[in-house]
């Protein structure tokens, strides 16, 4: 399994890393050089796994015979339905997927995923995966294009294991010391058919991390919704005479 997994692993933690990245990207506002991180979005991570596809996985990984059609009767021939009140839907066969919940399911998801993080892929917490670059000024265009060519990678794995990034909601932003600097990269970063814009802040596992990483923003959105939580609703009652 690979180290660069954070989620389903004992002894380790959101906050592990967050705490990694962070130290990683420490140096680009010191003495070193700008860091490039883009931040990937699956789109319908939890329901976009093809059961052939990691059948065929869980064989690589050498599982065989009686487990291999353990696990094939675990994903196959399953359907389901919604029930709300009284009424109920329609019966669908469920031929992606496995069942949430389901003391195996964290297991899969990351045999499935497993893979993906040798794409050069930094770190990943579940569905929450980022890359990562750093680069001096000189270097900018060869960071451009090793960039690019690891989205096409990550695309073309999507392809091929029927997974699908949303483009629209891929982040990307370089912490640095000169906003001058994440300007050379604008408009040059190409997934799929889009362009990802370079943003001041991008959201990595609920935090907003900003390209200063002094957290501000991610502190204001916090203390907004807090005050709205401990803020009192006007009273409705009359006034008195």
């Amino acid at each position: 399994m690979s180290p660069r997994q954070y989620e389903f692993r004992k002894g380790r933690s959101a906050s592990d890393l967050l705490l990694l990245l962070s130290k990683s990207w420490q140096d680009s506002l010191g003495s070193g050089p700008p860091s490039l991180v883009i931040a990937l979005d699956i789109a319908g991570a939890f329901d976009c796994k093809w059961h052939k596809g990691l059948l065929a996985k869980l064989e690589q990984l050498g599982i065989t015979g009686h487990l291999l059609a353990l696990f094939s009767s675990f994903l196959h021939s399953r359907s389901l339905r919604v029930v709300v009140n009284r009424s109920t839907s329609a019966t669908y066969p469920m031929e992606a997927s496995v069942p949430q919940g389901s003391v195996l399911g964290p297991i899969l998801w990351n045999i499935y995923f497993n893979d993906l993080q040798n794409l050069h892929v930094a770190s990943a917490y579940a569905d929450d995966c980022t890359v990562s670059h750093s680069y001096t000024r000189e270097e900018t265009a060869n960071v451009i294009d090793d960039a690019n060519r690891q989205l096409g990678d990550i695309t073309a794995w999507g392809r091929r294991w029927q997974v699908q990034f949303a483009a629209e909601k891929t982040q990307a932003m370089v912490i640095l010391r000169s906003r001058e600097d994440s300007r050379l990269l604008e408009g040059k970063l190409k997934f799929g058919d889009d362009t990802l814009a370079i943003k001041d802040s991008i959201n990595i596992l609920g935090v907003e991390v900003d390209s200063r990483l002094s957290f501000d923003r991610h502190l204001e959105t916090v203390a907004r919704r807090a005050s709205l939580r401990v803020t009192p609703a006007p009273s409705k009652a009359p006034a008195r005479r």
